[in-house]
């Protein structure tokens, strides 16, 4: 993915948010980095294509879990966003 793609793009915001928490993040150390973001945007790619969210539902729903203190410690990765996006919805009440 490039880095103008919106699944790249979110997993960059992610990234960033769980990188401010913790600094030392093992998945995504600088000789990881590239490779975890490729991973996850593959992750965050799939929700929007084969799940048929949007981006804007993508947007709220991941900002919302990074900015959650509940959240933003079990979203950890593309992967746990697209199984518990759900979930994650349910807790904002189902307004995305």
């Amino acid at each position: 993915f490039h880095d103008d793609h919106e699944a790249y793009i979110t997993a960059r915001y992610m990234a960033d948010h769980i990188l401010e928490n913790v600094p030392n993040f093992p998945q995504l150390k600088p000789d990881r980095f590239d490779a975890t973001l490729q991973r996850w945007s593959g992750d965050i790619d799939t929700i929007m294509r084969i799940d048929g969210l949007s981006l804007d539902e993508l947007r709220r729903v991941t900002a919302f879990a990074m900015n959650d203190s509940f959240w933003q410690k079990n979203i950890l990765s593309g992967k746990k966003l697209r199984e518990q996006f759900g979930a994650l919805m349910m807790k904002m009440g189902g307004k995305t």
